[in-house]
Order: C-alpha cells, then sequence, then structure tokens
C-alpha cells in the first residue's frame, strides 16, 4: 500500500510540475516576443521575477521526485532569470523540456 501512496503523490507531483512548467514556457515566450519588439521600452518588459520564482519552484519539485539533471537545468533558468540573463533561454528551454519528457516517461512506467 506504501508503494501505492507513493506513486500517486509522485502523479500529483507530476502534473504540478507539467501545469508550472506550461506557465513558465509562457512567460518565457512572453517575454521573448515583447524582448524582440524595440518599440517597447525596457519598462514594459515582464519582470524576470516570475520565471526565477517559477524556475525554483519546479528546481524543488524535481528534486523531490529524485530528477537531478532536470533540477539543474531550472537552477540554471533560475540563475539566468535573476541575473536577466533569459537571451539563450531558449536553447535552455529545448534542454528542460526533452529532460521533462524522459522525466514524465519514467514517472508514467512507475
Amino acid at each position: 500500500m506504501g508503494n501505492s501512496k507513493q506513486t500517486d503523490e509522485n502523479c500529483a507531483l507530476h502534473e504540478l510540475m507539467e501545469t508550472e512548467f506550461q506557465q513558465l514556457v509562457d512567460i518565457i515566450e512572453q517575454k521573448q516576443i515583447v524582448h524582440e519588439d524595440i518599440e517597447f521600452s525596457q519598462a514594459t518588459a515582464p519582470d524576470p521575477d516570475p520565471i526565477s520564482s517559477s524556475a525554483l519552484r519546479l528546481q524543488r519539485q524535481s528534486r523531490e521526485l529524485g530528477a537531478d539533471t532536470l533540477a539543474e537545468y531550472f537552477y540554471e533558468l533560475e540563475i539566468n532569470a535573476r541575473s536577466g540573463a533569459l537571451d539563450d533561454a531558449g536553447e535552455l528551454l529545448e534542454d528542460i523540456s526533452d529532460e521533462f519528457e524522459k522525466v514524465k516517461k519514467i514517472l508514467a512506467s512507475e
């Protein structure tokens, strides 16, 4: 029975991570759209804090699942967001997305 409870917890955490991950992608994509449009001033660009906050939460959730590589990617994203260095966020998001898919497959097989 303990194994079933752990599986249920993993599924719930997985669903939460998937939702939060999609929100993170949406925030980053919006930031890139705003950043690319030179008519917008720097003041209108979204604050990077929502990205770093989301990345931190996803990092913690990944560590709870034992997905250390995914957690490291989220850590890198958090640090980049805090420093405002999101120009290459697209590449990092691709790495995160690939690793996230691997973790989802592992969780689905448990």
